[in-house]
């Protein structure tokens, strides 16, 4: 079934309740959005190993000396 002939369905539905029963489908509506933007808690330890590749070939000792000297 088209989306289109869907929502008009829909639409005339929700026109022929009450205003109480259109007022808690608003309600049922916004909670169900605001649900589904909650975003998910991450946690610190998901970023181990993050950018790992960078560091592969590089020597760790000399990038700390080289950093140290635009230091001064």
């Amino acid at each position: 079934m088209n989306n289109l002939i869907d929502r008009q369905s829909i639409f005339r539905e929700v026109d022929t309740l009450n205003y109480t029963d259109k007022l808690y489908l608003l309600s049922y509506i916004t909670k169900n959005l605001i649900k589904s933007e909650v975003k998910t808690k991450h946690n610190l330890t998901e970023l181990r190993g993050l950018g790992k590749e960078m560091w592969l070939n590089q020597d760790i000792d000399s990038y700390i000396q080289n950093e140290r000297a635009l230091w001064d």
